[in-house]
C-alpha cells in the first residue's frame, strides 16, 4: 500500500481551494510538483485529457467521479487510470479502490470498498458507533466464504475476538434441498453442486491481519455453536439460505448487546437470495417479536437489525 502526499488536481477556473482536506492545484501547476499519485477532483473529461497530455503515467492518475471514470473507460477500455471512491457517508476521501484486494487511504486511516461502497460505509459507521458507545461483545460472521468481509471486521476491531462460522466447503445439501422444497429460492439451481466451494480455512486465515483474534467454527451451523456463552457487538450474517439465516438469528439476536448490530446480507437482493433471507427474517420475527430493522441501499440490499 501507498500513502498520498496531499496532491489533488482540479480544473482551471475552480472555486474550491481544498478537496477532502487536501490542497487543490490547477493542471498547469502539476509539472512543478513532486507527487506519488494524482487525484482529479471533478467530473470534467477535459481535465483528465489535460493531465494525460502532460505525459504523466496513467497508473499514477485517479479520478474521483464515477461518471468521469465511466467516460474514460468507454473511450479507453485498456486504459490504466483508476477510480478513487469518495465516501459520501463520512465526507472524506478515505478509501481508494485499486482492485478488489488492494485498498489504501488518503489519510492513513483504515477503510475499504470491496466492490460495495454503501456496505463499506455502513460497516465503517457501525464500527464507529460501537466504539464511541463502548458497546460490549465479540464479533461474528456466519457465512465467511473467502474471508473478504471478515478481514475488515478483523482489522476494524483488532482487540476483539472474531468468530467465523462456515463449512468452508460451500453450501450444505440439507440447506439447499430445503430451499428447493419450500420453493423460496429463485434464479439459481441450488442442487447443481460446486457453488461457493472455492475457499478454505487456509485462504481465509491468510487474509486476517490479527489472526490471533480469530476463532474458527468449521462445520454445519448450528452444530458448530460454541459451548461457551458469548455476547456480540456486531454480527454479519451472509449465508444466503433460509435455514442457516434463521438459525443464525435464533443464536445471535438473543446474545446481541444493547446498541449492537446484525448485518444481514441479501435481504433485498432481487436476483438471488432475497426470498430466502426475507422468509428467515419474517419467521424469526414471529418468534422474537417485532425487530428494529433498517434496510440499506447497498449492492445486495442488506438489512441492519439493532437493539
Amino acid at each position: 500500500m501507498w500513502k498520498v502526499k496531499s496532491r489533488v488536481t482540479h480544473s482551471t477556473g475552480g472555486h474550491l481551494d481544498k478537496f477532502v482536506g487536501k490542497k487543490i492545484f490547477n493542471v498547469d501547476e502539476i509539472k512543478n510538483l513532486e507527487f506519488d499519485k494524482i487525484f482529479i477532483a471533478n467530473a470534467h473529461y477535459k481535465t483528465l485529457e489535460q493531465v494525460l497530455n502532460l505525459g504523466i503515467p496513467e497508473e499514477k492518475i485517479f479520478v474521483t467521479m464515477q461518471l468521469l471514470y465511466d467516460e474514460y473507460k468507454s473511450k479507453n477500455p485498456n486504459g490504466r487510470v483508476k477510480f478513487a471512491f469518495i465516501s459520501v457517508l463520512t465526507q472524506k476521501c478515505e478509501s481508494v479502490r485499486i482492485s478488489d484486494e488492494e485498498i489504501t487511504s488518503l489519510d492513513g486511516n483504515y477503510f475499504f470498498t470491496a466492490n460495495d461502497h454503501f456496505r463499506a460505509g455502513t460497516l465503517y459507521l457501525l464500527a464507529e458507533e460501537i466504539k464511541n458507545r463502548n458497546v460490549s461483545g465479540e464479533l461474528a460472521e456466519l457465512g465467511v466464504f473467502r474471508g473478504d468481509f471478515a478481514k475488515y471486521l478483523n482489522e476494524l476491531f483488532p482487540d476483539r475476538t472474531l468468530n467465523l462460522f462456515d463449512t468452508f466447503e460451500g453450501f450444505d445439501q440439507k440447506d439447499t434441498q430445503l430451499d428447493v422444497e419450500k420453493n423460496i429460492h429463485q434464479n439459481f439451481v441450488l442442487d447443481s453442486g460446486g457453488y461457493l466451494t472455492n475457499t478454505s480455512v487456509k485462504l481465509v486465515m491468510s487474509k486476517m491481519k490479527h489472526p490471533e483474534k480469530i476463532e474458527l467454527h468449521q462445520g454445519y451451523f448450528p452444530d458448530t455453536i460454541p459451548a461457551e456463552e458469548k455476547t456480540f457487538a456486531l454480527v454479519s450474517i451472509d449465508c444466503d439460505l433460509y435455514k442457516p439465516a434463521l438459525e443464525g438469528l435464533k443464536y445471535f439476536y438473543p446474545r446481541l448487546s444493547a446498541g449492537g448490530f446484525i448485518m444481514i446480507h441479501d435481504y433485498n437482493d432481487k436476483l438471488l437470495f432475497s426470498k430466502d433471507i426475507h422468509q428467515a427474517v419474517d419467521d424469526f420475527e414471529k418468534i422474537s417479536g417485532r425487530l428494529i430493522k433498517v434496510p440499506i441501499a447497498d449492492a445486495y440490499g442488506s438489512l441492519i437489525i439493532t437493539k
